[in-house]
């Protein structure tokens, strides 16, 4: 009998239970602890699990179906009669993991959507069970299986469990930690059978050492930045502690971060580097693979639906290596890690936490929504060992107790005193187009941040002739944009949204910022006179308001409650040291915290109470009704576009489904998503996206402004 077609089921069975109990064995947890059970019990549990998963494979059914033959569905699946056959196996473990165990098997192809539900069709487990060969059901203990009662044994157990169970945080981590151990072993061991992983390169610190040793100290910030680093370099962190570096913009956080790491990058350890925005993860990939100099997906892995790594064997890695995060270095969104832990889905590198090194760049990114449920799982993270490390010039009140890596914080504040904020009042648009106009007329070069692509778009409009101006907002392709800012330099001025507001190395004399919340702010002015080019940069924030609907433009983006506490943080102050930027925002944070709602989806009681259905709601980005436009500007995009529609048309294979995945990727440069009218007239469509082919480009693509859509244009989609 066969597990796979090129894989005895006995040897599948025996090579998942052998990576399981190394990856479990791996693990140095204090098992009672934290959940509750001794190591010894969940030994056997993971023991059961491993060697249970797939003995549904051993019916005539499923076998006949591997060969090709056409079987009834519900006969040839394997999971449900998996989870009976480890119930019944688990007579001697606690009648919670029995539970638990059974819903790990029963959905490992599938999620937890509906966990806990008692549905089950007798009738076809009773066939399953009668096709398959007695010398097997000895083999693994299931010869004695009363089906009929124990699958009233198991609805009985989950109906009581149900309702008067006690459950709590650490059953939902054990219940990921324990399906991550078996659908990682699993996928393992379809694809290297009994051979190990390819090895991982080691964590050179002294490759950012020689790399901070070629950039030098050449001016004041250079040797302030030197001061920083060192401070990084000797703090001793121990590992599952929560740690925070807060300091300003523009001090080489980047590499402090990144030898934060070193203290406890062994070879057992991972690094996770999250970032707020997709459209920094590329460059943040670059630089550190300039740093360790090495282009190996072994060494740094970008993780998002776009990423593209180079492997040497393509069919062979790819889909299971990037699943497993089987790399040195991740670096991902706060969207693929946080909507991947807070989640009903598999997590496949979940067992990897409690020994890895999880940095979150620029925190304060994350809603105060959802702060509750972040910080419950941030700190079972580091219960299982995972050192956290938050790294921020504008620290939220999120995790306040992380314990600070810089003695001083506020030298760094102080000596960097590069701007000034000055906060005008409340204007209308057209009052605001006429104040920029007016402002712009001393020639400093000048950055305008928007709130809405209608505002950029305007703004543009009044200020193309002033200078040599860019335009640069989400219906732009990133192509474009990352050519934009690569020479951002040579503009006099730049007519923005908020895609230019982190982790994007600018500089302008003069920053003018339609209002937001006070974080955002101060990440704005991070773009001003940001490596002390002037004595003083000046910042200016303006309360504009959309008469039309009469709303400040920022509530569309960040809703009233943040826009309205950044009104009143703000009321009090014209002028602003950037020295005094942190207390500034440590007055927002505390008002967000007071009375803002950090559980207002109810996320954080869901994970309590094991309520997958609810979990599942977790979204970091509310989701917009957009459409995705390709976008097809040059021989390039035409080139790979003709491939992709060439493979996507025709036959379905893994080949071809591995190739659509790998051009999908090269044409995301040119893809730039939007909300439209339901009665537009669109272009060509391929795979949901619309296609926009070079003949058609003046109608739909303005070659500064980007995409034209007709409809609502308030939302920016980053």
């Amino acid at each position: 009998m066969k597990s796979h077609p090129d894989r005895r089921l006995i040897d599948h069975l025996e090579g998942v239970k052998r990576r399981s109990l190394e990856k479990f064995r791996s693990l140095d947890l204090s098992w009672e602890e934290l959940f509750g059970y001794d190591e010894n019990v969940l030994e056997e549990f993971v023991s059961l699990l491993s060697e249970s998963h797939d003995v549904g494979k051993s019916t005539i059914y499923f076998q006949k179906h591997l060969s090709g033959e056409r079987v009834e569905r519900s006969l040839s699946a394997h999971a449900l009669f998996s989870a009976v056959a480890f119930f019944h196996r688990s007579k001697n473990l606690p009648d919670k993991l029995r539970i638990f165990g059974f819903e790990i098997i029963r959905r490992h192809h599938g999620d937890f959507r509906n966990f806990l539900d008692i549905e089950i069709d007798e009738k076809v487990l009773e066939k399953q069970f009668s096709a398959i060969p007695e010398d097997f059901l000895r083999r693994y203990d299931l010869h004695d299986l009363k089906l009929s009662e124990t699958i009233e044994r198991i609805k009985r157990s989950i109906s009581k469990f149900s309702i008067l169970g006690k459950k709590d945080l650490s059953d939902y981590f054990l219940i990921h930690l324990f399906m991550s151990i078996l659908v990682s072993s699993d996928r393992e061991d379809v694809v290297f059978k009994s051979e190990p992983l390819p090895s991982l390169p080691s964590y050179e610190k002294e490759k950012i050492l020689s790399y901070r040793e070629k950039l030098g100290r050449k001016n004041q910030i250079d040797s302030l930045r030197w001061k920083f680093q060192e401070e990084i370099l000797s703090f001793k962190p121990e590992r599952g502690k929560i740690y925070s570096i807060t300091a300003p913009t523009g001090i080489g956080k980047t590499i402090a971060n990144l030898l934060f790491a070193s203290h406890l990058a062994d070879e057992d350890t991972i690094v996770i580097y999250a970032l707020p925005f997709i459209n920094i993860i590329e460059q943040t990939v670059d630089k550190i693979k300039e740093i360790f100099e090495t282009e190996s997906p072994f060494f740094v892995l970008p993780f998002h639906h776009l990423a593209n790594p180079a492997y040497e064997e393509p069919d062979k890695y790819e889909d299971l290596l990037m699943n497993l995060w089987h790399s040195r270095v991740v670096v991902t969104t706060f969207v693929s890690l946080l909507e991947s832990l807070i989640t009903f889905r598999k997590i496949p590198f979940f067992y990897k936490f409690p020994k890895a090194v999880l940095i979150l760049d620029e925190v304060q990114a994350i809603p105060h929504e959802y702060w509750t449920p972040v910080e419950k799982t941030v700190e079972f993270l580091s219960k299982m060992g995972t050192t956290v490390l938050l790294s921020t010039a504008t620290k939220p009140a999120l995790l306040k107790e992380a314990l600070e890596v810089v003695s001083n914080k506020n030298v760094y504040f102080t000596a960097l005193n590069r701007t000034v904020l000055k906060v005008e009042k409340e204007m209308s648009f057209e009052e605001y187009k006429e104040f920029v106009r007016e402002t712009l007329k001393d020639g400093k070069r000048t950055l305008i941040i928007t709130n809405t692509i209608r505002e950029a778009e305007e703004i543009y409009d009044v200020v193309e002739g002033m200078g040599k101006t860019c335009f640069l907002s989400s219906r732009v392709i990133p192509k474009h944009r990352l050519e934009i800012v690569s020479k951002i330099n040579e503009y006099d001025l730049c007519v923005s949204t908020q895609v230019v507001e982190a982790g994007v190395d600018i500089s302008f004399e003069r920053v003018i910022r339609d209002i937001a919340p006070v974080d955002s702010i101060v990440q704005a002015a991070g773009r001003c006179n940001r490596h002390f080019e002037l004595e003083k940069g000046e910042v200016i924030v303006v309360p504009v308001r959309n008469e039309r609907k009469n709303t400040l433009f920022s509530s569309y983006v960040y809703g009233s409650f943040l826009t309205e506490t950044s009104m009143n943080v703000l009321k009090n102050h014209k002028f602003l040291e950037e020295s005094e930027f942190f207390m500034l925002v440590e007055d927002f944070f505390s008002y967000v915290k007071t009375y803002g709602n950090p559980d207002k989806k109810g996320i954080g009681k869901a994970l309590e109470n094991l309520n997958f259905k609810k979990i599942g709601e977790f979204s970091l980005i509310e989701p917009e009704p957009t459409v995705p436009f390709i976008v097809l500007v040059d021989e390039e995009a035409q080139r790979v576009f003709e491939e992709f529609a060439e493979i996507f048309s025709g036959k379905r294979s893994r080949e071809n489904f591995s190739l659509v995945k790998s051009l999908f990727r090269e044409l995301s440069p040119y893809i730039v998503s939007a909300r439209i009218k339901r009665d537009l007239p669109f272009p060509h469509t391929i795979a949901g996206m619309m296609v926009i082919h070079r003949n058609v480009l003046d109608k739909w693509y303005h070659p500064v402004k980007g995409l034209r859509v007709e409809g609502s244009d308030e939302v920016i989609i980053i």
